[in-house]
């Protein structure tokens, strides 16, 4: 499991807040109920999603002082953005709609593990042409969050199959999805 903002929480209020940043503490105050120290994060979660906004430069200080890994996801668009990444998290989320395709997502992914960072896959709403692209190049990943045509009520573009909970690239050629008004052969 992982968190975005919204559901961050103990997991830096149990660091008791001094000194930490302004935005990452003041997620910090839902999950602390009355006369509870904190809520374990670290038990449930394994990875906190762009806790700060892009390029905020308490980034480092949370990264170093973070009980569980960081990811950006507004940070990385681009190759040229991972080195200012690594500086403030532990690992980085692509997003094909965001890095401008496939190419962009390899590269993404080939310079994060080389500096150590951990890999996410995630996209948007998409349909099922964009999660099908994704799906090709999942296997780059530690973490993948394909879910995007699951969210449509009717997806133009099926293809991928949902398998115990993972999105399977299709068997056809290319992206291997077809126009839902096409009729199979």
């Amino acid at each position: 499991m992982f968190v975005g903002p919204a559901l961050l929480g103990g997991a830096f209020g149990a660091l008791g807040g001094a000194a930490l940043p302004t935005a990452a503490y003041r997620l910090s105050v839902p999950w602390r109920g009355a006369g509870e120290a904190s809520v374990p994060a670290r038990r449930t979660c394994r990875h906190c999603e762009q806790p700060l906004p892009s390029g905020d430069p308490d980034g480092p200080e949370l990264k170093r002082r973070a009980p569980l890994p960081i990811f950006v996801d507004e940070d990385c668009h681009t190759l040229a953005d991972v080195p200012a990444c690594a500086e403030r998290a532990h690992g980085l989320t692509v997003k094909l709609a965001k890095s401008g395709g496939i190419r962009e997502a390899v590269r993404i992914a080939h310079a994060g593990r080389a500096l150590g960072l951990g890999l996410m896959l995630g996209c948007m709403n998409e349909s099922g042409l964009a999660v099908s692209a994704g799906a090709q190049i999942a296997s780059l990943f530690d973490h993948v969050d394909l879910d995007g045509n699951l969210l449509l009520a009717e997806d133009p573009w099926p293809g991928v199959e949902l398998v115990d909970g993972v999105q399977l690239p299709p068997d056809a050629p290319g992206l291997g999805v077809r126009h839902a008004r096409e009729t199979v052969p």
